[in-house]
């Protein structure tokens, strides 16, 4: 205890002795004359002394304000201002032996060295001050000094000042009582200008509005708690409510509390200036510490924001802003030696290095950080969270930011303490973000080493500490005794240095970790080495810049990659490795970290991807140890390398690969249940092998080697199965073509489709291998599904011989329509011919030899059938058009009359292949000149007429558009005899045709389809029948109805594919016999005009449709 001023009995008379000097009591304020120098004695019989005095002034050495002394009897001083201005002159100074002390005073300043304000003590007696105002400036002269042995202290001050070197605010103390201060403000300007130094061996509390110190040494607030003397323990609790606390100076820590019992502490603000000036520093070595800091800021080296310790308690901290400025400074430190922590903090700034945001050790207990806010920090080895514990800990962060070499975000090292039994050493982290920017500076970082120790101590501020009560050694439980799992889930990591792990785990027990988002430039993502299971679920993106994405050991591994994660790796995406129970090699020490020497036998590494895995220059999943189980419904880019399991994979989704998969040794599956194996692109041809696969099982899956580039080589070293509509795609190039080769038996059906651009779809100059099976494989395993592409069609066949599907190539389906729709262009023709001969039929039926100028209005509508089952070759040809002419009135001929005319028109034609297949949009103009020669019933007509037709073809499935021109001439007759019935006559009619047409080639995806002409002739037999009805004023209505048989001799079509040098001639037949009916009515209005309009039908010989027609005509 520091040494102040003795005031003591000297003899048994009760007489008052003072150390130094004469005593003043006066009466006078601030009064300018001599002091009196009374010193005032208790009376004889130890009746209490009370001093009442008003305002006193003195100016002499050892010139004290009111000195009051005794031996047992109680000590009341009452006094205004005091005030002194010579050294060693005190305020106001009590003593008793075994009375209580009170003074009470309004202000007191001393203005000289070591010179007091207010000392009262008392050894067994109870000391109470209560002072408005206290102000020193001289060197050593505290503000207020109030103590006893063993009573109890209770101060009370508005504010104190103090101006000089180790001049202190307040020395309140009671060795083996309660102390209770309550003061305003304080202030000291000096070295070793110490604020507040409270102590209480059954207790201390304080309540401060706000200190400022300033000068070396100069802490705010110093309290203990409790008795300290090695030999005499009292457990003391330690209560402190501070509201701003400052220091400006080296070692100046603001706010120091120690206690043997507990610790409550709420501190408002605190502010250092300086190095090795902690912010607020508490400890408690029996009791629980409860600890609220609402704000820190330190500048200095070694200045730590926060430090709270315990050594056999429970300790609560909430922290809610903290700033450090300066190397070594954490932010928060904790240390428990034998108890429970929970920390909370709230944003935590750190600046320097090995300045730590939050720093805590556990030697027996549970740890639980939360972090509310922002922890950054900036500084080499400045870590955001670091926990070092041997019991259960629970981390959880909103927001950690570090810039600086190994500035972790948060590290965890559990192991045993130098004294701790069997506990529950598991781990459980929860952190929604973490970024860290430097080199070896994780994310997450956990250490569970078999044999580490931590070695228990108390924080180095704890002053003189008494020794507790004796506790029996507790020899270190055997692994097997602990819960070593550990829990991780992360929101975002993002870790940019070299040798930057997002998380790192070394376990002993069991791991479950599930991330969101995990970045890292240059290292793993994740890496974990567990001698338990571990569960990995991933979220979102995880990228590693490193060897690997993920890297994993544990007994047993499970992997689950969500719908909504992205696994990227440079090299590797995931490196599993399940080595199952982990036993130490006999009569070898325990590895000091966690790993496998003697496993005894492998585990299970399973892997549930339903987001996409993508691997850069190595392996997408590598199975370095035990059996794999892989069930992928998502996107795995990259190959499979597996181990020495009966390893089993299922895919869903989709594999892309672009290098071998390897399942290593075993008896190994790959099902590909709906899902699709695709080859992914490549600068050359790929040649890639599933090795050591026993059996491939397609079931209803796709194996689909298309890339856009022909020449991939897929090879299966086992069986090959297929069931359900199981597929197998492959590019196919003008000069070569994917392949697949099974080595074992192939069973079941694939059907293949093959992918070319159609202008690289061309005629083969030879069968190319397309598949080679293993002996014993069925010869229809494989057909092909969509043979044509562009204009060729591709076919497959078996050659038993050498176990080989071979393709071959003919015209496709595209070239079979393009050549049919040469029938169009006949059907256009007779469109406008049908036209003619319905005019001259109608012309007819109304009579008469004069001139006529007529116009016919068409549409039809064909419905063709093909001929070839083997191609889509049923179309509906639309035709609209219209047709008009005139004819001069007859002549006599050949002892009949004659008359003679000139038509034209138009015709607009749409072709159109079922399914999807080629349209043709034509167009045609037409002109021609024709006669018609009568005598009595007997009648005869002829036609001649060209067409000039333009094509446009659309063809989605051939993938081509063209524009080509056509020609059709043709020569038409007809002779009838006309037979009457009463009101019914009948025209029975016989025709001949003769049509001839064009086509130009059709040039496109770089080939060409020639046209054979159309030459030939066509005879037509039939007739109408006829009735007339006059009606009044030269009006009459004629009805008609008509049968008429069609037979083609020539209605064959051909045309030729042009491919390279190679050329397929295409060969169809058409409809060669068909009939149609027709049923009409016209009407003459008179003078010259007539009407009619008339419906038809065709059928027969694959062909049915219908049409009608609307006609005028005026007579002159």
């Amino acid at each position: 205890m520091r040494n102040v001023p003795a005031f003591a009995v000297t003899s048994r008379s009760r007489r008052t002795a003072l150390q130094t000097g004469a005593a003043a009591v006066a009466l006078l304020a601030f009064s300018a004359l001599p002091a009196l120098a009374a010193a005032q004695d208790a009376p004889p019989d130890e009746e209490p002394l009370t001093i009442e005095v008003g305002d006193i002034f003195t100016n002499d050495y050892a010139a004290h304000g009111v000195v009051g002394v005794t031996t047992s009897a109680p000590i009341s001083v009452t006094a205004g201002t005091i005030v002194t201005e010579g050294p060693v002159s005190h305020g106001i100074v009590t003593y008793s032996e075994t009375g209580s002390t009170t003074v009470t005073a309004a202000a007191v300043g001393t203005f000289g060295d070591e010179s007091i304000g207010i000392a009262a003590q008392s050894q067994d007696g109870d000391v109470t001050v209560n002072v408005g105002q206290v102000l020193t400036t001289g060197a050593i002269s505290d503000a207020v000094i109030a103590t006893s042995l063993t009573g109890d202290v209770n101060v009370t001050i508005g504010s104190t000042r103090t101006e000089g070197r180790d001049a202190w605010g307040l020395w309140a103390v009671s060795e083996t009582g309660q102390t209770t201060v309550k003061v305003g403000s304080v202030e000291t300007l000096r070295d070793g200008g110490i604020g507040l130094v409270v102590g209480g061996g059954a207790g201390a509390s304080v309540t401060v509005d706000s200190v400022k110190t300033s000068g070396y040494g100069s802490v705010g607030v110093n309290m203990i708690a409790g008795n300290f003397d090695y030999g005499l323990v009292t457990f003391g609790d330690a209560v402190l409510r501070a509201g701003s606390i400052e220091t400006k100076g080296a070692h100046a820590t603001a706010v120091s509390v120690v206690a043997v019992g507990n610790a409550d502490v709420a501190v408002a603000d605190t502010r250092t200036y300086g190095e090795f000036a902690d912010g607020v520093t508490t400890y408690s070595r029996y009791g629980d510490s409860l600890v609220v800091v609402d704000k820190v800021h330190t500048s200095g080296f070694s200045a730590l924001g926060v430090r709270s310790g315990t050594d056999e308690g429970d300790l609560t901290l909430t922290v809610g802003e903290v700033l450090t400025e300066g190397e070594l400074s954490a932010a928060v430190s904790t240390r428990v030696r034998t108890g429970d922590l929970n920390l909370v903090v709230g944003d935590v700034t750190t600046r320097g290095g090995s300045s730590y945001g939050v720093i805590s050790t556990v030697l027996r207990g549970t740890a639980n950080i939360t972090a509310q806010g922002v922890i950054q920090t900036s500084g080499d080895y400045a870590y955001g969270i670091m926990a070092a514990t041997a019991g259960h800990t629970s981390i959880a962060a909103a927001d950690i930011r570090t810039t600086g070499v190994s500035a972790i975000g948060i590290d965890v090292f559990s192991a045993w303490a130098d004294f701790s039994a069997a506990n529950d050493r598991s781990i459980d982290i929860v952190a929604a973000s973490i970024t860290t920017e430097g080199d070896n500076a994780h994310g997450i970082n956990i250490a569970m080493p078999q044999d580490g120790m931590i070695i228990g101590s108390t924080p180095d501020d704890a002053a003189v500490r008494p020794r507790g009560p004796a506790a029996a050694p507790v020899a270190p439980a055997a692994p097997g005794d602990f819960s070593d799992d550990i829990t991780i889930r992360a929101g975002k990591i993002v870790v940019g240095g070299e040798g930057a792990v997002g998380i790192r785990v070394q376990g002993l027990g069991a791991v479950d970790i599930e991330a969101d988002n995990i970045t890292s430039e240059q290292a793993e993502a994740i890496i974990v080495d567990a001698r338990g299971d571990s569960t990995i679920k991933l979220n979102g993106a995880v990228s590693g810049g490193g060897e690997a994405a993920i890297r994993v050991t544990a007994e047993n591994v499970n992997v689950t990659v969500a719908k909504t994660a992205v696994v990227t790796g440079a090299g590797d995406a995931l490196v599993l490795s399940a080595v199952g129970p982990w036993t130490p090699p006999p009569e070898e020490p325990l590895p000091e970290e966690p790993g496998v020497l003697a496993p005894a036998s492998p585990g299970i590494a399973t892997l549930d991807n339903a987001g996409v895995i993508r691997a850069g220059t190595g392996a997408a999943i590598r199975v370095t140890s035990g059996t794999a189980m892989i069930n992928n419904s998502g996107r795995i880019e990259g190959s499979l390398i597996l181990g020495d399991g009966d390893d089993q994979v299922v895919n869903t989704g989709t594999q892309v690969v672009t290098a071998n998969n390897d399942f290593g040794t075993g008896t190994d599956l790959f099902t590909n249940k709906g899902g699709t194996v695709l080859f992914g692109k490549a600068a050359a041809p790929l040649n890639i092998s599933f090795l050591g696969l026993e059996r491939f099982a397609n079931e209803g899956g796709l194996i689909d080697l298309r890339n856009e580039r022909a020449g991939d080589t897929l090879t299966l070293s086992g069986a090959y199965a297929a069931t359900g509509d199981a597929r197998l795609a492959l590019d196919v190039g003008p000069t070569a073509v994917d392949s697949l080769v099974v080595q074992g038996v192939a069973s079941g059906k694939t059907s293949i489709v093959l992918q070319t651009k159609p202008e690289d779809a061309t005629l083969l100059d030879k069968s190319l291998r397309l598949i080679t099976v293993g002996q014993g494989s069925a010869a229809g395993a494989f057909t092909l599904a969509d043979a044509d592409v562009g204009l060729v069609r591709y076919g497959l066949t078996f050659d038993s011989k050498t176990n080989a599907y071979m393709l071959d190539s003919s015209a496709g389906e595209s070239v079979y329509q393009s050549v049919l729709a040469g029938e169009g262009l006949v059907s256009a023709w007779r469109a406008s011919a049908d036209a003619f001969n319905a005019e001259q039929a109608m012309a007819r039926a109304s009579g008469g030899d004069r001139g006529r100028v007529w116009a016919q209005a068409h549409g039809s509508m064909i419905e063709r059938e093909g001929d070839d089952p083997a191609f889509a070759l049923d179309y509906e040809q639309e035709l609209v058009g219209g047709q008009m002419g005139v004819s001069l009135g007859a002549r006599p001929m050949f002892g009949g009359q004659a008359s003679f005319g000139l038509t034209g028109g138009y015709v607009d034609s749409t072709l159109t292949f079922d399914d999807g297949g080629q349209k043709v949009d034509m167009r045609t103009i037409n002109g021609g000149a024709y006669g018609a020669w009568r005598v009595q019933n007997l009648f005869a007509t002829g036609l001649i007429k060209v067409d000039q037709h333009e094509l446009e073809i659309d063809d989605n499935a051939g993938g081509f558009e063209a524009d080509i021109d056509g020609l059709s001439w043709g020569v038409q007759v007809a002779a009838g005899y006309r037979f009457h019935l009463g009101s019914i006559a009948f025209e029975p009619t016989v025709g001949l045709d003769y049509l001839s047409s064009t086509l130009d080639d059709l040039n496109v995806l770089k080939q060409s389809v020639s046209f054979e002409d159309r030459n030939g002739l066509s005879a037509r037999f039939g007739g109408q029948a006829l009735s007339r009805q006059e009606l009044a004023e030269g009006r009459a209505v004629t009805w008609s109805a008509g049968l008429e048989a069609v037979h083609d001799f020539d209605a064959d079509s051909s045309g030729v594919l042009h491919s390279k040098d190679e050329s397929d001639t295409v060969q169809l037949g058409g409809s060669s016999t068909w009939a149609r009916a027709q049923l009409g009515v016209q009407y003459e209005i008179g003078n010259g005009l007539e009407t009619y309009v008339q419906g038809e039908g065709r059928f027969g010989d694959g062909q049915s449709g219908g049409g009608v027609r609307i006609g005028a005509r005026y007579r002159f």
